[in-house]
């Protein structure tokens, strides 16, 4: 749990166990919770590299620069038979 004070934090906590405790909530949803925002699911890791501009910049460049040489060296290449022809 992110709070901005400690008070915050522990009251929050024990508000969980309160629910825990009444069966208002079930260790199982909690479970589910924690698993959805696990640093494991792919989900979370494309949310991850998407959230900073920086590592989306580099994705992007990572996959847009050798693209864009082929299709200037195609291009090219067709343009050459054009000038052949």
């Amino acid at each position: 749990m992110i709070c901005h004070t400690m008070a915050a934090q522990v009251g929050a906590i024990e508000q969980v166990v309160q629910a825990v405790k009444s069966g208002e909530l079930s260790q199982k949803s909690i479970q589910a919770s924690v698993d959805r925002v696990s640093f494991n699911s792919f989900d979370t890791r494309l949310k991850i590299l998407f959230l900073s501009y920086i590592n989306a910049h580099k994705l992007l460049r990572h996959l847009l620069v050798p693209l864009i040489a082929t299709m200037d060296h195609v291009l090219k290449q067709y343009a050459n038979t054009l000038c052949l022809d």
